[in-house]
């Protein structure tokens, strides 16, 4: 049985998409991370990077895997405020009495 041999570009391929895997496997991480903290985006930034950066090389989506995590954890999730029920009902209450006043 002969060896497998491969050209250059063969290698280069099949350790590129080798690389493109485990960045996808560690991309996964912030992605889920990302969703359940609610950062969704930076969840995909990171999952797009360590996919990116798997493709370079394959041991850099660890990297770009603890950075994006770490970036999820520090940063907290921005809250818009919401209006009570209270807040809308009193303007509304107010300009009733008013109402009923002049009559």
């Amino acid at each position: 049985m002969d060896p497998v041999r491969f050209s250059t570009r063969e290698a280069i391929l099949i350790l590129t998409l080798i690389g493109v895997g485990i960045g996808l496997v560690f991309g996964l991480v912030p992605l889920i991370y990302g969703r359940i903290k609610g950062r969704k985006r930076l969840g995909l930034i990171g999952f797009g990077l360590c996919i990116l950066a798997g493709a370079i090389w394959s041991v850099l989506p660890l990297f770009v895997m603890l950075t994006f995590v770490f970036l999820i954890l520090r940063e907290p999730k921005t809250v818009t405020p919401d209006l009570d029920d209270e807040a809308v009902a009193m303007p509304a209450a107010d300009k009733v009495d008013d109402q009923s006043a002049d009559l």
